[in-house]
């Protein structure tokens, strides 16, 4: 065992940290749909009526504060506190990273169709098909490496500021630009498939959305090295 790790601190400017992870996620995110939309790889699934917008800001404004909460709490709360007390802090949010990352690799994959759902081996059958997919390369390509870059964004975000109150935000920030895009907009039908590398069926895959956390995480490092003087601290 290394010590104590480093126990989460208060602040009293949490709450801006969070609006300030929030707008910086979401607003590079967004701006990269935009320009998806440009292209023409991605177009609206429907005319964006008032009542749709309205009603996707809604849900997607109610479930991604929900979801980045619990998954901060668990991951960068208690299991990054957990890896900085046996590890150093670099090898501690690297190692958490590839966690967070293979965790969300987990999720059931698109269309997936169980042969009899009422049999006892549907679970099997489940595990197999996620087992199936996590061994494709282009799953590694698209998604774990987006997954891996958030993680680590998040992880330096917590340990830098010794809170969740920025990484919260920047995790809603996220989740909240992932669902209002994809519930507006799709990939094109016609989407030239040499292209895949570049972005996938969904805005967390593919090269782009990784410029896009690239250019987010150069961002945050601007914000941590502004803050780092300026806020003061309550023991």
């Amino acid at each position: 065992i290394r010590g104590y790790g480093q126990p989460l601190q208060k602040t009293r400017f949490g709450f801006l940290q969070t609006l300030t992870g929030f707008f910086l996620a979401a607003g590079v995110f967004l701006l990269m749909a935009g320009f998806l939309i440009q292209l023409k790889w991605f177009e609206l699934r429907q005319p964006p009526t008032q009542d749709l917008i309205l009603a996707v800001f809604g849900k997607a404004l109610i479930s991604a504060p929900l979801v980045s909460i619990i998954e901060e709490v668990l991951f960068r709360g208690a299991l990054l506190g957990i890896f900085l007390r046996a590890f150093k802090p670099g090898i501690a949010i690297v190692s958490l990273s590839i966690l967070f990352a293979g965790v969300h690799l987990l999720s059931p994959p698109e269309h997936l169709a169980i042969s009899n759902p009422r049999s006892a081996t549907a679970g099997f059958e489940l595990l197999h098909q996620i087992g199936l997919k996590v061994t494709q390369p282009e799953v590694i390509l698209h998604s774990f490496v987006s997954f891996f870059t958030i993680g680590l964004l998040l992880g330096i975000a917590r340990y830098r500021t010794a809170s969740l109150w920025l990484p919260i935000g920047l995790h809603t920030g996220w989740v909240f630009s992932m669902k209002i895009f994809g519930n507006l907009a799709t990939r094109r039908e016609d989407f030239p498939g040499g292209y895949d590398v570049f972005i996938g069926k969904r805005i967390t895959e593919g090269i782009i959305p990784v410029i896009a956390l690239i250019l987010t995480g150069i961002a945050l490092m601007c914000y941590l090295h502004l803050i780092k003087s300026t806020e003061p601290r309550e023991e």
